[in-house]
Parts: C-alpha cells; structure tokens; sequence
C-alpha cells in the first residue's frame, strides 16, 4: 500500500490522523471538502485537523487540496483525456475562474497555457 501511495505521489506520515485524512483528499479530490468532513473522520476536530496537518504536512489543508488536483488536471490535459472545462470539472472546480487562479498559482501559466506548451 505504501509504494502504491508513493507512486500516486503522496506519502504516509508519522501522524495516523494526517493519513487518514490524506487518503480521503487523494479518494475524494473532485468532491467538495470540508475541514468539518475531515474532523469527522477522523474523530477529530478541525482546528486539530488544521493543526496536525500544517505540522506534518507543512501546508494548509486546502492547499494540498488545490495541489492535489491541480496534479491531476494537469495529467488529463497532457493526456488529451480533456479539455480545460472538462478537466476543471473532473478535478472539483465548479468555476473556470477557480480553477485558472489555482492552476497559474501552482504551475505559473494558464490552463490554455500549458496545453500550448505540449504541443
């Protein structure tokens, strides 16, 4: 299980609580989430969750988040599996705005931007 996390690009931590919640972000990234959802499951509150996971993680939950799928939109647009829209739905994003702001955010161009550049 650990080397099938690693090669879908995360990690286990020292922290039970981070990697539960670290598995449910990696099943559920085209889902909206909530830190209130992650205390949940992990029997835990958000402000603990937010807390553990800055510690071990050193980032923001919805940070990882955003990172998360913008990794993963960014491998259905170089793909060719979809188009920009398609990809912003399938990773979560409900506004095309959203998903420009945190895809030039993490890679430094737009969407249309990276396309071009494969090609």
């Amino acid at each position: 299980m650990e080397a099938l996390n690693r090669a879908i690009g995360w990690q286990f931590t020292g922290s039970a609580t981070v990697n539960g919640v670290l598995e449910y972000i990696h099943s559920h990234y085209a889902e909206k989430i909530y830190l209130t959802t992650l205390a949940d499951i992990s029997y835990s509150t958000p402000s603990q969750i937010a807390r553990l996971f800055k510690k071990y993680m050193d980032s923001t939950v919805m940070t990882y988040v955003h990172k998360v799928r913008i990794e993963k939109a960014m491998g259905l647009l170089e793909s060719g599996e979809a188009s920009v829209k398609e990809a912003a739905l399938m990773t979560g994003y409900e506004s095309l705005n959203n998903f420009y702001k945190y895809f030039k955010q993490h890679t430094g161009m737009t969407p249309a931007a990276f396309c071009e550049r494969k090609r």
